[in-house]
């Protein structure tokens, strides 16, 4: 826990602009909806490309709107063609907030996906709101 505490802060140090690497224009943040899962175990997903230098550490944090409170999933993909996707950082189950600090391997395109196991509510629970920052 406490790593992953410390891990979450030095996330937001860079994400405020500590250290200078990451997307190749420069620091991203957006907002977007993930939506709840509509089938069991088969969890709501949205993604995000991002152009990352490479051989620099590169951090993504995401926040969800705690309504509800929901383990969502960050997962970060090498885009390398022909869907064969590489697997370059995860976090998963630490609740709404998330983040990896991880150094792609060449400048290229990266796959941000976030994924929301919550089951899906027309009324209540129809997606999870949620912030990204890319730095």
């Amino acid at each position: 826990m406490t790593s992953k505490i410390a891990a979450l802060s030095l996330m937001a140090a860079l994400a405020m602009g500590v250290a200078s690497a990451g997307p190749v224009l420069g620091p991203k943040s957006a907002k977007f909806e993930v939506p709840a899962s509509k089938e069991e175990g088969v969890p709501g997903e949205n993604d995000y490309l991002v152009e990352c230098r490479g051989n620099e550490k590169t951090s993504v944090i995401v926040q969800g709107d705690h309504d509800p409170v929901a383990d969502l999933e960050l997962l970060i993909y090498e885009v390398l063609g022909n869907n064969k996707d590489q697997l370059v950082a995860r976090d998963v189950g630490t609740r709404d907030i998330l983040g990896v600090i991880f150094t792609p391997p060449r400048t290229g395109m990266y796959r941000v996906v976030v994924r929301n196991p919550s089951r899906y509510d027309a009324k209540s629970n129809p997606f999870n709101r949620c912030y990204l920052s890319i730095k």
